[in-house]
C-alpha cells in the first residue's frame, strides 16, 4: 500500500512539473486550462475520497496499518474539521457515516 501511494505521488509530481514547464515555456492555452482543472478537481475530489476510504477501512476490519495511512493522508481535512467552522466537521462526519452505514 505504501509503495503504491509513493508511486502515485511520484507520477503526479512528475506530471505537475512537466505541465508547469510546458506552461512556462510555451504559454499554451490547453496547458493553463489543464492546470486550473487539476487544481479545481483536487480541491473537490480530495475531501470526497474520505467516504469511500472510511467504507473500505471498516470493510477490512479497521486494521492499524490502514489507520496510520488514513491519518497521514487526510490530516489537512481532520485539522480543518477540528479547528475550522463547526459545520465543516458536521458535514464531513455525516458524509463518512453515510458511507459506512451508521
Amino acid at each position: 500500500m505504501a509503495i503504491a501511494v509513493g508511486i502515485v505521488g511520484v507520477v503526479f509530481a512528475a506530471f505537475v512539473v512537466w505541465l508547469a514547464v510546458r506552461l512556462a515555456n510555451r504559454r499554451e492555452r490547453w496547458a493553463a486550462q489543464t492546470a486550473v482543472g487539476l487544481i479545481a478537481a483536487s480541491i473537490v475530489l480530495y475531501p470526497l475520497t474520505m467516504g469511500p476510504t472510511a467504507w473500505l477501512y471498516y470493510k477490512l476490519g479497521k486494521p492499524d496499518w490502514a489507520w496510520r495511512g488514513i491519518v497521514t493522508i487526510y490530516q489537512p481535512i481532520v485539522k480543518l474539521e477540528q479547528k475550522g467552522p463547526g459545520w465543516i466537521g458536521d458535514v464531513m462526519v455525516s458524509y463518512r457515516r453515510w458511507w459506512i452505514g451508521h
